[in-house]
């Protein structure tokens, strides 16, 4: 009878997490991902030059996602665009199992459904069809893995540089996993000597096991450039700190964490050093939240837990109180919050799933029909386009098109800056644009640079729709030559 509630909560929660992923395609960077799959699956080659771009064309790009644009590509190839949503959804549901059986070491089946409703609230905004999605099966798996080992002393660590060698090849995240290993090998060191030895050679297998991917040993190296200052954060949102002006379920369990750990009356040193790390990350990008919710948030509930118990043991209450309490609050879940998102999942996903797996308003899907139309007459000039339109681009254009800028931020680098001078029409604007040749505009119908250039008379439109507007340079229809 006691385990019942906890039963219909778990129910709700996956419930709820089925009907948050089963989402349509929104997100910009699954286009250029999903390109770059289908040409190493035809070539059997991973690109580890731009091919894509004519501003960057050549140039080193190292592409430590070559394995997921494979997988997506092959479920794409498979089930068409509902792939890579089916794709992420079983990821997502895998993920938060492994979360669920790695709270049973220390959660009860309240607080584990508790915990995971706040990493769900944290981190469901990051819940696209993208490489990204892997760190939310590895990071918790490692952890798994560790704590089965510290807590049931589990030998099962054998399968950690397994799967690094996976882990390397999807996605950069994967430095988080050598991270986690580190803390707890010097955590063993100090408390259990034997067991440090034991992580430690875990640990060099797991680093040697990286080294297993087509960049080798550099690829080390390459996540650091998004601990520190760069352009992801000076241009990207998503890099960016994230807002308190508004309450979010980050602000909340931050605030949470702190009520907690004040009155705790014990913190183990390595949970401190992964709460404070990881509040840090988190913190440093809303794009680290998710980390911070699947590292930090069980620990904050492992303490919560305790001061919860301490306080109703206490206050003896009754156990038959608590029974009833539980079970009518469980069942006022699970129908409230499965009817919520449920509503919710009908309004917002369920219409566009079943005509569409794409919102295509989101993305220019006529105006790259018509510069495929007219590719004779336009695709010999140079494009500007807005750049969260490039990866779309890239997958329907290819190789007719090259584009100006596309999601590889890493790739471009400080040149996204000048991207961004057009793009808010700084004085240098003009010179950019005669700096790289460009004498075709595709950029979002209505915006400022929109109202620019439908105003210039050295430009002319030549499409528009209700998502996009395409300008060509009006002397190359036989207008005077003008000045941008």
């Amino acid at each position: 009878m006691e385990k019942i509630p906890q039963k219909i909560l778990s129910v709700a929660i996956f419930i709820i997490i089925i009907l948050l992923s089963l989402q349509p395609i929104k997100n910009y960077d699954i286009w250029w991902h999903l390109k770059t799959g289908e040409i190493i699956y035809q070539s059997w080659d991973i690109p580890d030059k731009d091919i894509f771009s004519y501003t960057k064309a050549g140039e080193p790009w190292t592409n430590h996602e070559w394995l997921s644009q494979l997988i997506f590509y092959i479920t794409y190839k498979l089930f068409g665009f509902y792939g890579p949503i089916i794709l992420k959804t079983f990821v997502l549901m895998l993920s938060f199992f492994i979360i669920y059986k790695r709270n049973q070491l220390f959660l009860n089946g309240y607080f584990n459904v508790f915990s995971i409703a706040v990493i769900v609230m944290i981190s469901h905004v990051s819940w696209l069809s993208r490489p990204l999605i892997f760190t939310f099966l590895f990071i918790p798996l490692i952890l798994y893995i560790l704590d089965l080992y510290i807590l049931r002393d589990k030998k099962i660590l054998w399968s950690i540089p397994l799967i690094m060698i996976v882990w390397v090849n999807l996605h950069g995240s994967f430095i988080l996993g050598l991270l986690l290993l580190f803390l707890y090998v010097i955590n063993a060191l100090v408390h259990n000597r034997k067991k440090g030895v034991y992580l430690s050679k875990i640990l060099a297998a797991s680093i040697a096991a990286t080294l297993i991917n087509p960049n080798t040993y550099e690829i080390l190296l390459y996540p650091l450039q998004y601990v520190t200052e760069s352009v992801h954060t000076k241009y990207i949102l998503e890099w960016q700190s994230p807002s308190f002006h508004t309450f979010s379920a980050f602000e909340g369990a931050l605030l949470l964490s702190i009520i907690v750990l004040a009155f705790s009356k014990r913190v183990s040193a390595l949970d401190i050093v992964l709460i404070l790390l990881f509040t840090h990350l988190g913190l440093f990008a809303i794009r680290n939240t998710t980390i911070y919710a699947l590292i930090v948030v069980p620990i904050i509930f492992k303490y919560a837990q305790l001061l919860v118990e301490q306080r109703i043991s206490i206050l003896n209450i009754p156990q038959n109180a608590l029974r009833t309490f539980s079970l009518s609050f469980s069942i006022a879940f699970l129908v409230i919050g499965a009817t919520l998102f449920g509503y919710n999942f009908y309004v917002n996903s369920f219409e566009y799933l079943k005509d569409s797996p794409v919102v295509y308003k989101k993305f220019p899907k006529d105006a790259a029909e018509y510069l495929l139309q007219n590719e004779e007459e336009l695709s010999k000039y140079n494009m500007f386009n807005y750049y969260g339109w490039g990866g779309y681009l890239i997958w329907k254009l290819y190789p007719t098109y090259r584009v100006f800028v596309d999601g590889r931020a890493d790739l471009y680098g400080d040149f996204i800056g000048e991207y961004a001078k057009v793009k808010n029409l700084r004085p240098e604007a003009p010179e950019i644009l005669k700096k790289y040749n460009i004498s075709l505009i595709l950029i979002p119908k209505g915006i400022a640079l929109d109202l620019y250039f439908n105003e210039s008379t050295s430009w002319e439109m030549i499409y528009v729709d209700n998502v996009s507007v395409i300008y060509l340079r009006g002397n190359l229809r036989g207008d005077d030559e003008k000045n941008v």
